[in-house]
């Protein structure tokens, strides 16, 4: 049997279900681009046995399956089976949660949700993480970063080089696992912003924060969102409740050619050769302005009773 042959960077769009047998076989190339869905297509997309709310646009639980894209790379010697899977455990609300893996000669397994933010709009957005003891493993090479969650919104600089300078790295909007030493892990999330447009071409500068890292239990992330080309933009992230970015100002380029991207979430390493990844994933959802704090966080509290608003 002849297998599929996953083109480099490509995006393909997957309705799995709790079983694989013939998962390849339902992977359709995606090549139109991506549009916020109407709430009807967001109550289709709810899973069965989860009740849509009017001011979610996605809601995944992965109790039996998932409705979104994945993302992987030529560069890849893992099967589809491996590097995306349900596991009954670490489960963090219900009896399933996402599994997202790589081994050495893999780059990336990403799931890519259908919907893209648009410009000058608020969302929110909630997910639920939970990082092993074990999650990383060296590789050839000694890179230790670990891409984790990605808020695209600048199309890559390798791609447009006459159009961007950067002064910080891609992706733009995105956590970052940071391996400094077998055991002192912390997260880091980079907010990259525009400095300034002349004549075509964007510049770019970004901020760092670093947040801390508890591996073996879930951490439960809330993120609110205007991408904007003006100060009316902001992002604020917080973990556990915990309030760790609140930024005010644009997120966009002036550049109209160039918007909002994917909202990713998995592992992502850059390149092949850079070791093993295994990170979990449950809880994630997506709302519009007339969401909420609390209509996006994970149905499993274990923090703070007073939440934000």
């Amino acid at each position: 049997m002849n297998r599929l042959k996953l083109r480099p960077h490509s995006l393909y769009w997957l309705r799995s279900s709790a079983s694989f047998p013939s998962l390849t076989q339902r992977l359709l190339f995606a090549t139109l681009p991506l549009v916020a869905p109407t709430a009807m297509q967001a109550q289709q997309q709810t899973p069965p046995g989860v009740q849509p709310q009017p001011n979610l646009i996605i809601t995944e639980n992965f109790e039996t399956g998932w409705d979104m894209g994945i993302q992987t790379q030529d560069h890849r010697c893992s099967n589809l089976e491996q590097m995306f899977s349900l596991v009954s455990t670490p489960v963090r609300s219900g009896q399933r949660a996402l599994k997202t893996q790589i081994t050495n000669c893999d780059e990336r397994a990403e799931i890519v949700a259908r919907t893209q933010f648009a410009r000058d709009k608020t969302y929110w957005l909630g997910w639920s993480m939970y990082v092993p003891e074990n999650y990383f493993k060296p590789g050839d090479s000694n890179a230790a970063f670990t891409i984790v969650q990605q808020l695209v919104h600048f199309a890559p600089a390798w791609d447009y080089p006459n159009s961007f300078r950067l002064k910080c790295g891609n992706p733009p909007h995105s956590v970052m696992i940071l391996n400094r030493t077998p055991t002192n892990d912390y997260l880091s999330y980079r907010v990259t912003y525009p400095v300034e447009f002349q004549h075509g071409v964007t510049t770019l500068d970004c901020q760092t924060y670093a947040i801390p890292l508890t591996k073996n239990q879930w951490q439960d992330f809330v993120m609110q969102v205007r991408l904007s080309e003006s100060q009316t933009g902001f992002l604020k992230l917080w973990m556990n409740d915990t309030l760790y970015i609140d930024y005010q100002g644009p997120l966009l380029t002036q550049d109209r050619r160039f918007g909002p991207g994917d909202i990713k979430f998995g592992v992502y390493v850059g390149d092949p050769n850079r070791g093993e990844r295994t990170v979990y994933f449950d809880d994630l959802k997506i709302g519009d302005a007339s969401a909420s704090y609390q209509a996006v966080r994970s149905e499993k509290v274990q923090f703070r009773q007073t939440l934000p608003q």
